[in-house]
């Protein structure tokens, strides 16, 4: 069983109802609560069918698109394309919120693995952006745009571990550093 609380919201998870049941009634008894099946928690929206769960940020989505004025944007059908910085590139006005836009993509990398590679570039960069890292964070706005409704699903009794991984050498043309990247799915649905 897990008891995930912050704040004040909680959530409680697990595989036996009984103690669920137990947990919850004397969580009642000590403190006055609200007992709800699970829809939204902490931006994430929850849904469960008879064949699963599935987590998405939709509505977080359209809160940051319409935050940094992309609601209107044209979707793109990727998060990145092969990104080199120029260290003399023209510097980054202060008052743009580079610093916030991506505290706000690295939340969303949590059911949207999808952009965690594009999302790790920007943020190399919080410190000294540059407009072409700002063009950058505005193509990952614009996938998002396209993808509002892409979501991790996790299958109901699937219990299979895929991992896959890859990397190149010195891929990085400017540093001349190796990448690599991994994702590992459980039941469908990415977990790390």
């Amino acid at each position: 069983m897990f008891v995930v609380v912050y704040v004040d919201d909680g959530l409680v998870c697990g595989t036996n109802e009984k103690q669920i049941d137990k947990l919850v009634q004397n969580l009642q008894s000590n403190f006055k609560i609200k007992v709800t099946d699970p829809e939204v928690y902490l931006g994430i929206e929850i849904t469960m069918t008879k064949d699963g769960i599935t987590l998405s940020q939709r509505a977080y989505i359209d809160q940051i698109l319409e935050k940094y004025r992309m609601t209107d944007c044209n979707p793109v059908a990727t998060p990145t394309e092969k990104f080199e910085c120029n260290m003399e590139e023209k510097p980054l006005s202060t008052k743009v919120p580079y610093r916030e836009a991506v505290g706000s993509l690295l939340y969303l990398t949590n059911t949207r693995p999808d952009i965690s590679y594009a999302v790790s570039i920007v943020s190399q960069y919080v410190n000294n952006p540059s407009t072409k890292n700002w063009a950058q964070i505005k193509r990952i706005l614009r996938y998002l745009k396209g993808t509002k409704d892409y979501a991790l699903h996790y299958k109901k009794g699937e219990k299979i571990l895929q991992c896959y991984s890859d990397a190149d050498y010195a891929g990085d043309q400017e540093q001349r550093k190796s990448r690599s990247g991994f994702i590992c799915m459980f039941a469908g649905g990415a977990v790390s």
